[in-house]
C-alpha cells in the first residue's frame, strides 16, 4: 500500500516515521519536482493511482485522510475525539487492519469487527477486530497538539496533561535545533518578554513584527507553544520563499467563523482565509 504525504510537519514527520517502519511504500505531494508546502498541497502533480493520500490532493480532488476542510473526516471531529479526527489517528486505522499491524502493545481482545478508539484506564485503545492496540504516548500527544492544540493545553484532552505537553515540547525543541540551555531560555524569555509588552487586537497578542525565521523554525515552534500554555491568543506570520501566512492561534469559534468569511486583521492585506471553528485556529496568506 502506498500513500502520500502532503506537507512537512511534527505530525507528517511522525506518519512517515510509522509508515517507513511498519514497511509501506511513501511519496511526497510535489508541484513541480519539489516537495508541496501548505499552500500547494492540494494541486499537487503526483499520480494518486493505487495510493492514499494524507493531506494533499489533485486540483479539485479530496484527500483521503485529512481534518482540514469541511468535507474531512476529521473536520467535525472536537476535542473530545482529537484522535479519530486526526490524520495520524485516521492513518493507523487504515494500517493496522492488514495482515501484519505494528508493534504496539496489546490490550484486552474485543469480539466484534468494528474499528474505533477508546479511552480506558488511562490508555488510548484502537480497536481492530478481535484485538486492541494501546497507542503509544508520544503518538497521542502529536495527535493531540495538531488537531485540538489549544484544548490540549487546556487539559482536555483525555491522555495528556498540560505540563507534561510543555516540558516534553520544550525538551524536544531544544534537541531537535541543538540549541545549548542557556541559548535556549534566552530565546525564551525574549519570546516571553514580547508576548507581555505588545498590544493586543480584539483579545489578540499581535505578534506579527518579529521575524520568527522561516517555516516551522524554533522561535514559530517556540512561541506557538508559550501562547498556548499561557492561554493567550496570538497573531504570528510563518513565511518561507515563496508566500507568507498570517497564523491566529488561541482565537475563539466566533472569532474563526468571521475572519474565514471576511479576513480581516490588522492593516494586512489577506486572501484564501481559512480555519476550523472547534478547533480555534484561523489564518490566511499575506498578498
Amino acid at each position: 500500500m502506498k500513500f502520500i504525504l502532503g506537507a512537512k510537519d511534527p505530525e507528517m514527520d511522525m506518519i512517515e516515521n510509522i509508515l517507513m517502519e511498519s514497511g509501506h511504500e511513501i511519496e511526497y505531494a510535489e508541484k513541480n519536482g519539489i516537495r508541496c508546502n501548505p499552500t500547494n498541497a492540494y494541486f499537487m502533480d503526483n499520480s494518486i493511482e493505487n495510493s492514499i493520500t494524507i493531506e494533499c490532493s489533485v486540483e479539485n480532488g479530496k484527500s483521503d485522510i485529512d481534518h482540514h476542510k469541511k468535507g474531512d473526516y476529521g473536520y467535525d471531529f472536537d476535542f473530545r475525539n482529537f484522535l479519530e479526527g486526526s490524520s495520524i489517528g485516521q492513518m493507523l486505522k487504515i494500517i493496522l487492519t492488514e495482515d501484519n499491524p505494528l508493534n504496539f502493545a496489546e490490550g484486552e481482545g474485543r469480539k466484534n469487527n468494528m474499528y474505533y478508539f477508546d479511552f480506558k484506564n488511562q490508555n488510548w485503545l484502537l480497536n481492530v477486530g478481535d484485538l486492541t492496540f494501546i497507542i503509544p504516548e508520544d503518538i497521542v500527544l502529536v495527535a493531540a497538539l495538531d488537531h485540538s492544540s489549544v484544548f490540549a493545553y487546556k487539559g482536555l484532552c483525555l491522555g495528556v496533561e498540560k505540563e507534561d505537553i510543555l516540558y516534553n515540547q520544550l525538551n524536544d525543541l531544544k534537541e531537535k535545533f541543538s540549541i545549548p540551555q542557556e541559548e535556549f531560555e534566552g530565546i525564551k524569555n525574549m519570546l516571553l518578554f514580547c508576548m507581555d509588552n505588545s498590544k493586543k487586537d480584539s483579545g489578540i497578542i499581535d505578534l506579527t513584527n518579529l521575524d520568527l525565521g522561516e517555516n516551522y523554525s524554533l522561535e514559530y515552534l517556540l512561541v506557538r507553544e508559550l501562547a498556548l500554555f499561557k492561554e493567550e491568543a496570538i497573531a504570528i506570520i510563518q513565511k518561507n520563499t515563496t508566500y507568507k501566512k498570517l497564523m491566529l492561534i488561541g482565537v475563539d469559534s466566533e472569532f474563526v467563523e468571521s475572519f474565514v468569511e471576511e479576513p480581516v486583521f490588522s492593516d494586512f492585506k489577506l486572501e484564501k482565509a481559512f480555519g476550523v471553528p472547534n478547533r480555534f485556529y484561523a489564518g490566511a496568506l499575506i498578498c
